[in-house]
């Protein structure tokens, strides 16, 4: 049992190693973040209020999710 145990825990290794699923939503996270703040450092008198409020909302439903 404990050698199909060990041969399981490497086959979920290499697994997830080779899983790369969530990959393109992080790219896209990471590649909209960046243009969010590039548009607010070019133009934030513009976009400042509106950008803040929906930051505050993301900010709020973060916190009632994690209970933090």
């Amino acid at each position: 049992m404990h050698r199909s145990f060990t041969h399981r825990l490497k086959l979920f290794r290499r697994r997830l190693i080779a899983d790369e699923s969530g990959q393109d939503f992080i790219e896209y996270a990471l590649l909209g973040a960046f243009l969010v703040v590039l548009v607010y450092g070019v133009f934030p008198v513009v976009v400042g209020g509106p950008m803040r409020t929906i930051w505050e909302r993301v900010s709020n439903v973060i916190t009632v999710l994690t209970g933090a």
